[in-house]
């Protein structure tokens, strides 16, 4: 297809791609070459996650600060009103082991579970795990902390609804769509500070970034901005991303690299 004149868009949406991820587990045996060159080469735009783009897509190409979980249907998710059952909530899929593994690293599993044991046994919190219930978790009260294996898509928002806050331990994740529906579920969320992508959507309207020596601190401070009704991070996420306004988004930047695109109002990755 490149030999037919087929343009390219680039899209970051799986760990640090373009670049050489850091996955310890798999996928990262080799760089995302094509014809032995760099994917980013064959592009004439490219839509990324990084805070730095530079250290991650070669110079000279357009580049849009857009990822795939900026795509969240604002209008399938309601805040609902579901009774409050968990202070949070924290989703880290299980990998064959629960000490190594894609997830363990993606997800960043140590973190997720340092802050459970944090919030459960220095604050009495009481959480919901989704992802790892054989995974062992240093509990003083088991009780305060409910675990599923997996739940079906709804039954996890539902789960959302139920709970205060959502954590984010998340580290080398491109496109962290659970953090934006937990947005438009009008959840706040505390994100582990270093995660790669998603770190746009964390601000004084929608949450907290915190890290290993944090856990405390942040999660008091968010808890006590939520209680005095400080945040709005639905609001925040409307106004700012959803199909409606990231499509007109991705359509301008389509526009202007290709002023020849066949007119349209907006524009959606696939798997939106």
């Amino acid at each position: 297809t490149l030999n037919k004149g087929v343009k390219y868009i680039g899209c970051s949406s799986y760990l640090s791609f373009p670049n050489q991820c850091r996955n310890p587990a798999y996928g990262c045996e080799e760089p995302f070459l094509f014809d032995n060159k760099r994917l980013d080469e064959f592009v004439i735009g490219w839509c990324h996650c990084f805070r730095n783009p530079s250290e991650y897509i070669k110079p000279g190409i357009p580049k849009l600060l857009l990822s795939e979980s900026d795509f969240v249907d604002n209008m399938q998710l309601e805040p609902g009103n579901k009774k409050i059952l968990y202070d949070f909530i924290c989703y880290c899929p299980k990998d064959d082991s629960c000490e190594n593994g894609w997830h363990y690293h993606n997800k960043n599993w140590p973190l997720t579970r340092r802050t459970i044991e944090t919030l459960c046994n220095t604050m009495g919190l009481k959480g919901f795990l989704v992802g790892r219930e054989d995974c062992e978790i240093n509990l003083k009260k088991p009780e305060l902390l409910e675990m599923k294996v997996w739940l079906d898509y709804y039954d996890f928002i539902d789960k959302i609804r139920e709970s205060k806050i959502m954590i984010v331990a998340s580290k080398e994740d491109a496109s962290p769509r659970t953090l934006t529906e937990a947005l438009l579920l009008n959840k706040p969320v505390l994100v582990n500070e270093e995660i790669l992508g998603g770190w746009k959507y964390v601000n004084s309207q929608t949450g907290l970034f915190y890290n290993e020596e944090t856990i405390i601190q942040q999660t008091v401070e968010l808890m006590r901005r939520l209680r005095e009704n400080q945040l709005s991070p639905r609001d925040y996420f409307f106004k700012n991303h959803g199909r409606d306004i990231s499509g007109k988004k991705f359509k301008d930047f389509l526009q202007k690299i290709n002023p020849d695109l066949s007119p349209c109002n907006s524009v959606i990755f696939p798997t939106s």
